[in-house]
């Protein structure tokens, strides 16, 4: 998938072409699974997602998670402190999009896109 957000016609072409040839298809990605379900029927030769940066793969045929590394509940408190220190927008993904409700107007100013947010965390 492109910056665009679309994924090329040659792109889907070689997906489908090594599926015919047998291969099993791997879909890597640093998005979010969330991110990708609307694109998932545009490609249905994809067997497994390797997305969210490597943290999560996924059993597509099967619908189940085959390894998740998620950090830990004390890391992320320590990333948001030092995120307030700097003034940074934290932006927390998995299967959500979760950023601070007060954060919400900033997006476009750190150049990311508010309409993928469904979570927001108040504070």
């Amino acid at each position: 998938m492109g910056s665009d957000k679309q994924i090329s016609p040659g792109n889907r072409r070689a997906i489908a072409k090594a599926a015919r040839a047998g291969k099993t298809v791997i879909l890597n990605t640093g998005r979010r699974m969330s991110e990708l379900e609307e694109y998932l029927g545009l490609i249905h030769e994809v067997r497994y997602l390797n997305c969210a940066s490597g943290a999560l793969v996924y059993d597509l045929k099967e619908k189940r998670t085959l390894y998740s590394s998620l950090l830990s509940v004390e890391t992320v408190k320590q990333l948001l402190e030092l995120a307030a220190l700097e003034q940074a927008v934290p932006y927390i993904f998995l299967e959500q999009c979760i950023i601070q409700k007060s954060h919400c107007e900033q997006m476009e100013r750190f150049g990311m896109d508010s309409t993928r947010i469904s979570l927001i965390a108040s504070r």
